[in-house]
């Protein structure tokens, strides 16, 4: 059996967003499925978010969520609720 390593950096954040901030992104967008352009551009607004920033930081988040386990049981339970996420979501840092 091949033991898990956790890999330091998995959880830095990504474009100032953590994985708390990018589950709590993820489940607000859940309300807009097929939504227009116009209407998730709003919906990331709210966030603070372009499209541009949400693209950057989605591909980031879903290859480490793809690429480690302890990243993916993270994101499971902060996007299923069963670990609250912040619920102020504003990048560390500021806007960029």
């Amino acid at each position: 059996m091949t033991t898990q390593r956790f890999e330091p950096g998995a959880f830095d954040p990504i474009e100032g967003y953590t994985l708390a901030m990018y589950a709590e992104v993820c489940r607000a967008l859940v309300r807009w499925p097929g939504s227009s352009t116009r209407q998730l551009e709003t919906a990331l607004a709210e966030h603070g978010l372009t499209a541009d920033l949400w693209g950057r930081i989605r591909a980031g988040w879903s290859a480490r969520i793809a690429d480690d386990p302890f990243v993916r049981g993270a994101f499971r339970r902060m996007y299923s609720g069963e670990v609250p996420t912040s619920p102020a979501i504003q990048p560390e840092g500021g806007m960029s």
